[in-house]
């Protein structure tokens, strides 16, 4: 497991990429019990950056209209993955207390 240094905070959060992404380790005991998963968060990135192009390009070339829609479309696809995500956790939840 390799330790990534965080010069912001002064304290070094252990990351490793496995099959599912890349994870950190929330504590500073090198355990990597508690990680966060930051595979979500990098497709919430990019799916931001290539709307927010999108929408540039077309809003230049005077297409309105179409850049409107097309950040619609980017709201929904975060939605849709964002909705996903809580649906694992409520099963992770449901698991935990046996509902």
């Amino acid at each position: 497991m390799d330790a990534v240094r965080n010069s912001d905070l002064g304290t070094r959060f252990p990351c490793y990429i496995d099959r599912v992404g890349l994870k950190c380790a929330l504590s500073t005991d090198f355990g990597g019990i508690d990680t966060l998963d930051i595979d979500f968060l990098m497709r919430v990135v990019g799916i931001a950056m290539t709307v927010a192009v999108s929408c540039m390009i077309l809003s230049r070339c005077g297409r309105d209209d179409q850049a409107s829609l097309v950040s619609l479309a980017g709201i929904v696809t975060v939605l849709i993955i964002l909705f996903t995500e809580i649906a694992s956790l409520i099963d992770t939840v449901r698991g935990i207390f046996g509902f």
